[in-house]
């Protein structure tokens, strides 16, 4: 899973508006969940409609073909 969300880049660094300079790793977990949004929403872990498709996508990737119907 931890490739799925591409969480293991710590080396680069990225801007992120509202946010400034940020590892990579750090920015991707940004943008796929709530853990970087301001309450009363944020900061949460869980994923947001970006995050939980990222997560869908990497377990069908994972499944056989007979379940892909």
């Amino acid at each position: 899973m931890s490739t799925a969300f591409d969480t293991a880049d710590m080396t680069h660094q990225v801007n992120v508006p509202h946010l400034g300079t940020l590892p990579r790793d750090v920015a991707e977990v940004c943008a796929l969940t709530w853990e970087c949004v301001a309450p009363p929403q944020g900061p949460n872990e869980h994923c947001d409609v970006r995050g939980y498709n990222v997560i869908a996508r990497a377990f069908i990737s994972k499944l056989p073909a007979r379940y892909l119907r």
